[in-house]
């Protein structure tokens, strides 16, 4: 008796299961991503009247072009697209914030500020910065030069790994806070939350390879950021 009920349970606990399965596919769609969200913010300092063109790193298709909006550009990339490169590229009028010397400067239209990464996660914000230029050239390099070589995610991640050793930074691709003007080195001191302090850590690493610059450079070096960002990409692409 004991046996038969046994075997009347396991039936209806398959039936059931079933049941539920046919519910599941039939009733329910999938979700499927079809676009990861992508913030960038580049900084020499914050930057105006720039656009960042991003692309894929391997083959260099274009993806997208966005104008900066408060510094930063938001894209929706295909999810299949893993390994970007996002260019910082001056407008008419182009200028950024100088932390080496406390003023706004021309961005000049040649300047090269890129950052290359993998995008795994549904959201991210990545920082552009002297840093990551330099370790763009790096995989560059790495990659056998050229015009515009692919950059695979390993070639990347050995790259901005490099880069990250060299300077004793967590991680270059971390958005760093945003500094227009002498003022918002006080917002650094409050910051408040995990991703705030971060980002505030990041941006003081970044203004004080500026100063350093500024103090090395000939006296009355009109943009030592910039300087600083041609000197790091030069010395780290070997």
């Amino acid at each position: 008796m004991n046996l038969k009920k046994t075997g009347i349970l396991s039936l209806s606990i398959l039936a059931i299961s079933l049941g539920l399965g046919g519910c599941n596919t039939n009733d329910h769609d999938v979700d499927v991503v079809t676009s990861k969200t992508l913030t960038v913010t580049p900084s020499l300092g914050r930057i105006s009247n720039a656009r960042v063109v991003l692309r894929n790193s391997v083959t260099r298709a274009e993806i997208g072009s966005q104008a900066l909006v408060n510094g930063q550009a938001t894209f929706q990339v295909p999810a299949a697209v893993n390994a970007v490169l996002a260019e910082v590229v001056p407008e008419t009028g182009a200028t950024y914030f100088d932390e080496g010397t406390g003023t706004d400067q021309p961005l000049p239209a040649g300047t090269q500020l890129r950052a290359a990464f993998t995008l795994t996660a549904p959201s991210s914000n990545v920082g552009v910065t002297a840093l990551t230029e330099a370790a763009v050239q790096r995989a560059e390099t790495l990659a056998g030069g050229g015009a515009a070589p692919a950059l695979t995610p390993t070639l990347i991640a050995e790259a901005n790994a490099l880069v990250n050793s060299a300077f004793g930074v967590a991680n270059i691709l971390q958005a760093p806070a945003l500094i227009g003007s002498t003022a918002d080195y006080e917002a650094l001191l409050n910051a408040s939350t995990a991703a705030a302090q971060a980002a505030a850590q990041y941006a003081l690493r970044l203004a004080a390879l500026a100063h350093t610059a500024a103090d090395t450079l000939p006296a009355g070096t009109a943009s030592p950021a910039v300087a600083m960002l041609d000197a790091l990409s030069a010395d780290l692409a070997d």
